[in-house]
């Protein structure tokens, strides 16, 4: 059992809760009140529906509005960040109490496949811990190599008594085996164990039927002969520098074949197995199959890039029509002044839809990659943002010459047209002033955007990349926003494996960061 249990409550907001959801790699959060009592769990299929890149009733919501109400986008989103985990949890989950045997909590997972993990509670309901499927497969994994205990001599036992603790002691080991193949062998989900070289050694009827493929045909071969080999290089090359030189577990979605030729998607979790030295033994895979999740996010992504496609050109029109409109000279104060107003919110329309078709393209690795030069892009950049913000002071520097990058380069742009163009706009506005700096330090790149504008208050700066999120000096200094600018930027830097982070203090306005590596390590693609 796990002790240290990450929990939420009722009043936690959805965005939050998701967050912990997805930054841990959890099937679910216990929910507990004021005093631990345990009063429900959080499941990342309850929030399929509620926290995702766009909701689409939402969205339809948000466009039927513009046109009747000034604030209309606004108080959609207010709607969508007040959501509290209380209105989605299941408040009747499955639980354990914590004097439960190891033959119950096994047989609990057996019968409930898709609960992962359970919570674990005293008499009072208080959660004191969960219990997940991963502790069970480590407790039996870890029970064989344990060492016995020496114990200083004694009277010498008769060899009838050695016999007899000699048998008890082998029987109890073979069924705690018997016990372990039983729980993986009829586990719903796919387990794969390889040795250091990913080699297969065991492979369990979830994978087989997965798969296609017998076991007969999988011992003995390596993943990318059968199934494997179908993910960008960079993947592998993660892969193995994560679990067998750093020695940690690796998780991410893989796309992988059947024997017949199907493809199909699962979620990948590898983590190696160590002996009491610290060496790798052996790895062992669980990969529950997701394709039917992948397909529906697929819909959702061409869904998006679709309304967005058909919404971008009448919104371009719309504005030039109104931009026309605006010039008469034939027109009242009053309609002018209308029409500037229909004319903000078309804008504001139209940002909130270019976001959204960038939304769409993040971590897709279908994006084609490019080399170019970082220093002349920035260049051409600020060049840019300099025309549109006159009244603001800007300073480049560039440390270095060559400052080549090769990625996708209409992806990377939008991080730095979105920090520079922020930069200048929440800048002082009596004295703006912008300082970009490029430099080269121990083989990566560092950027950073500083201005001299209002700090981030340090109630904001957890929030700060969050989906929707603008602080109150963002709307006074700005107004229309989407408050998708940079959770967008930093979608993209997780996606291309960047850091980015930002420092914020009264009287020193604030700078973002963002960390870029030159040229990644190339280790054995084997899985």
């Amino acid at each position: 059992m796990t002790k240290e249990v990450v929990s939420v409550s009722p009043e936690t907001s959805l965005f939050d809760a998701a967050k912990l959801l997805y930054k841990n790699r959890f099937n679910g959060l216990p929910v507990v009140d004021g005093i631990g009592a345990l009063v429900g769990i959080l499941t990342e299929y309850d929030l399929v529906n509620i926290d995702s890149a766009i909701h689409i009733p939402t969205l339809q919501r948000i466009l039927r509005r513009l046109a009747l109400e000034k604030d209309g986008i606004e108080k959609e989103f207010e709607t969508i960040a007040a959501l509290k985990v209380a209105g989605v949890m299941n408040d009747d989950p499955l639980t354990l109490k914590e004097t439960a045997t190891l033959e119950e909590a096994v047989t609990a997972f057996t019968q409930h496949h898709r609960v992962n993990p359970i919570p674990v509670v005293d008499a009072q309901k208080r959660l004191v811990g969960i219990v997940s499927r991963s502790d069970l497969v480590k407790f039996f994994i870890d029970f064989p190599a344990k060492k016995p205990r020496i114990t200083p001599p004694g009277p010498r036992l008769s060899e009838a008594a050695v016999g007899a603790m000699v048998e008890k002691s082998v029987s109890l080991l073979e069924d705690k085996i018997l016990l372990f193949q039983s729980t993986i062998s009829t586990a719903d989900q796919a387990i794969l164990i390889t040795d250091i070289d990913a080699k297969i050694i065991y492979a369990n009827k979830a994978w087989e039927r997965l798969s296609g493929y017998s076991m007969d045909e999988i011992l003995g071969k390596h993943p990318n002969d059968l199934w494997g080999g179908h993910m960008p290089k960079e993947f592998y090359d993660k892969l193995w520098q994560t679990i067998k030189t750093e020695k940690k577990p690796f998780v991410s979605q893989v796309k992988n074949v059947k024997k017949d030729g199907t493809e199909y998607w699962q979620d990948d979790y590898i983590t190696p197995i160590l002996d009491e030295k610290g060496d790798i033994r052996f790895f062992m895979s669980i990969e529950p199959d997701i394709t039917d999740k992948k397909q529906k996010d697929q819909f959702r992504e061409e869904f998006i890039s679709i309304i967005g496609h058909q919404l971008r050109n009448p919104l371009k029109s719309i504005s030039w029509m109104v931009e026309w409109l605006g010039k008469s000279s034939a027109i009242s104060d009053e309609d002018r002044r209308k029409i500037e107003e229909i004319y903000k919110e078309n804008k504001s329309l139209a940002s909130f839809v270019e976001d959204l078709l960038v939304l769409s393209r993040v971590g897709k690795n279908t994006l084609s990659k490019e080399k170019f030069d970082l220093k002349v892009e920035i260049e051409a950049i600020v060049g840019e943002v300099k025309q549109a913000n006159p009244r603001v002071e800007f300073v480049f520097e560039a440390e270095g010459a060559d400052f080549s990058l090769t990625t996708n380069k209409p992806m990377a742009m939008q991080i730095f047209v979105n920090l520079i163009y922020n930069a200048a706009e929440y800048s002082d506005k009596g004295a703006g002033k912008v300082e970009i700096s490029l430099q080269l330090k121990n083989g990566e790149y560092i950027f950073s955007s500083h201005n001299n504008g209002p700090d981030i208050a340090e109630e904001d700066r957890p929030k700060i990349f969050s989906k929707f999120f603008r602080s109150d000096v963002a709307k006074e200094m700005k107004k229309g926003g989407t408050g998708l600018g940079l959770f967008i930027i930093k979608s993209i830097c997780d996606n291309f494996g960047w850091q980015i982070w930002f420092e914020s203090s009264a009287g020193h306005g604030t700078t973002f960061y963002v960390k870029m590596p030159v040229s990644s390590q190339m280790i054995n693609d084997k899985f």
